[in-house]
């Protein structure tokens, strides 16, 4: 994808979300996450337009989590990016020296060459693997009540429920059940 072709995405989705009523650097929801994206091999926070994009992304699909990382970094990390997921690019802009002669002089000139990569990163929600729980933070966001019942016939299963984020789901490949976190409250549209 071409810079300026990025550039009109952000655009488009900064305008959906203004029509929309939303702000999109704002979160308008409880969450567990909040703040700026970072990644998560790294620990470096992203800057400039890719926070943006990441906040977007987020915000579109429901992230509860800051961290992101590229596919081979969740593997670095000893997890993996779900099946069937898709990514958010992002761009990676940077300036190196490049030495070289002077035709004329004959001299060596080091000229600054600024340079972008495009790079596909991932979502901690978007990925599993037991080694990623160590980045899973569970925060309380409000009081909540068990129903006893419902609790005990949850416990009767044997299933293994976790709790975190804030969708609902089986996944087949790890066998478990993903539920949000209990108190969880969305408040996207009000």
């Amino acid at each position: 994808m071409k810079t300026n072709e990025l550039y009109q995405q952000v655009t488009n989705q900064i305008i959906a979300q203004l029509e929309k009523g939303v702000a999109p650097w704002k979160r308008p929801w409880a969450s567990v996450g909040g703040g700026f994206p970072k990644n998560a091999a790294s620990g470096r926070f992203y800057r400039g337009l890719n926070v943006m994009l990441l906040w977007c992304a987020a915000e579109a699909k429901g992230y509860d989590s800051d961290l992101w990382g590229t596919f081979r970094q969740w593997k670095s990390l000893d997890g993996h990016v779900n099946k069937g997921e898709h990514g958010t690019r992002i761009i990676y802009w940077n300036v190196v020296l490049k030495t070289h002669l002077d035709h004329d002089t004959g001299e060596k000139v080091e000229e600054k060459v600024f340079f972008a990569r495009e790079y596909t990163v991932f979502n901690l929600a978007q990925c599993s693997g037991m080694a990623l729980d160590r980045f899973r933070v569970v925060r309380p966001v409000g009081n909540f009540v068990d129903f006893g019942p419902a609790e005990q016939a949850i416990t009767a299963t044997g299933a293994d429920v976790r709790h975190g984020g804030n969708a609902a789901f089986f996944h087949p490949k790890d066998d478990y059940i993903q539920l949000p976190i209990k108190g969880f409250v969305n408040r996207i549209h009000g």
